[in-house]
């Protein structure tokens, strides 16, 4: 479109000179005899003109003799640069600046040539703004997200034009206004280098607010300034057991406290929340969770054998809880154990917990014998397990055999057959 657009460009120039370089060729154009003829030809146009009214610019010191005579108008404003032909009457001669030039406001220059490019008279006028058609008021707002506590702000622009697009003239007045929490602000403004501005301070408490902006009969869209919670305070954190036996097979859920900023704002949904578990044996478990009406909750799986936990959350580099510790007991008081006559097959189990009910399905059973170097694993299955000692690998003598299972440790001395 940029190519299309130049070249009409260089047409439109390629015309207006041929215009001029054949209007200079022709000695019977040059109806000029001396200069003293020329300056009698001026124009006095008005000062201030208005943006969208017609604007004609008479020439003064035509005589009857000259009304055949050729004369041109060489015009440069914020637009652009044209060359225009006159428009005669029975007793004047004038020029009629094109719509697309006298709608725009600011300085036109012009320049009146005779036919062969002699410069005969020369000035400016002002073309001002409509202000007497509606406005058109254009708004910016940024950002658009601030935080609570009053020290941020967002700033709210407005610039007005009048119906052909041009800026207001300094001086206007520009009412702002603003709407949070069943309260409205007005600013009074006044433009300055053609645009009026207004800090926008945050509230304590967070919430939406409103911002339009009015010029004369002209009224801005409304925009919308989100005002969020500040940083996270310290909180604290609870735990939800179902039991407090380490079964290795219940959920232990783990939330924090409402979060709220310094302001008693409730923190942002979706704020990132860690929680870091330290057991007793030195292990570390993590998991996050986002709030939601500022709460964020953690699941961990029960332990498997008896343990405390030190659990702690935080939001990083913001907030923390303080160090919250839970106990967990042994979900079995002993192991049931029975050997054959050999000793070579054992019979873990049942197993039951503290309600007299067999321990989950597939829960560690560990058989350790020392002198001979083995350690046999298995789960259990409705609260059993069996195990059979190899006689290569366990050869016959007197063995001492650790059974262990859900934090719990028995030792038997037994001889292998």
């Amino acid at each position: 479109m940029s190519k299309l657009k130049s070249h009409k460009t260089i047409l439109i120039n390629l015309c207006v000179l041929t215009t001029v370089l054949s209007l200079a060729m022709k000695p019977s154009d040059s109806w000029f005899p001396n200069n003293e003829m020329q300056s009698n030809f001026s124009i006095a146009p008005l000062r201030f003109y208005t943006a969208g009214e017609s604007i004609l610019l008479n020439v003064d010191g035509i005589s009857p003799e000259d009304e055949n005579k050729n004369i041109l108008l060489y015009i440069s404003a914020s637009y652009g640069s044209m060359l225009i032909s006159p428009e005669r009457t029975k007793d004047s001669l004038f020029f009629r600046i094109p719509s697309e030039v006298s709608k725009k406001s600011g300085k036109l220059f012009y320049q009146l040539y005779d036919a062969t490019m002699n410069e005969l008279d020369s000035g400016s006028l002002e073309i001002k703004p409509n202000s007497e058609m509606t406005p058109i008021a254009e708004s910016y707002l940024g950002p658009q997200t601030i935080v609570s506590g009053g020290a941020d702000y967002s700033m709210m622009v407005v610039i007005a034009t009048d119906k052909y697009d041009n800026l207001v003239p300094d001086g206007t007045q520009v009412s702002l206004e603003s709407f949070i929490h069943n309260s409205a602000t007005t600013y009074t403004k006044i433009t300055k280098d053609r645009i009026a501005w207004e800090r926008l301070f945050s509230t304590k408490k967070s919430g939406r607010m409103l911002i339009s902006g009015i010029s004369n009969s002209a009224a801005t869209k409304e925009k919308t300034l989100d005002i969020i919670p500040n940083n996270a305070t310290n909180f604290s954190i609870t735990e939800q057991l179902v039991h407090p036996y380490a079964d290795g097979n219940q959920i232990a859920v783990l939330s924090t406290s409402v979060i709220k900023d310094e302001f008693n704002n409730t923190i942002s949904d979706g704020t990132l929340v860690s929680f870091l578990v330290t057991t007793s044996e030195g292990k570390r478990l993590e998991v996050s969770g986002t709030t939601i009406n500022g709460i964020a909750t953690g699941q961990f799986l029960h332990p498997k054998n008896p343990t405390k936990w030190m659990i702690q959350a935080f939001i990083m580099g913001l907030s923390e809880s303080p160090v919250k510790e839970i106990y967990f007991s042994s979900i079995i008081e002993e192991l049931e154990v029975s050997f054959s006559s050999n000793n070579r097959s054992i019979s873990v189990g049942p197993i039951t917990s503290f309600m007299g009910q067999p321990i989950p399905d597939g829960a560690e059973v560990i058989v350790t014998i020392k002198q001979c170097d083995q350690q046999y694993t298995a789960t259990t299955k409705n609260g059993m397990t069996e195990f059979e000692l190899n006689p290569i690998l366990c050869p016959n003598g007197s063995v001492s055999i650790e059974i262990e299972s859900m934090g719990i440790s028995e030792t038997f001395e037994k001889t292998l057959h």
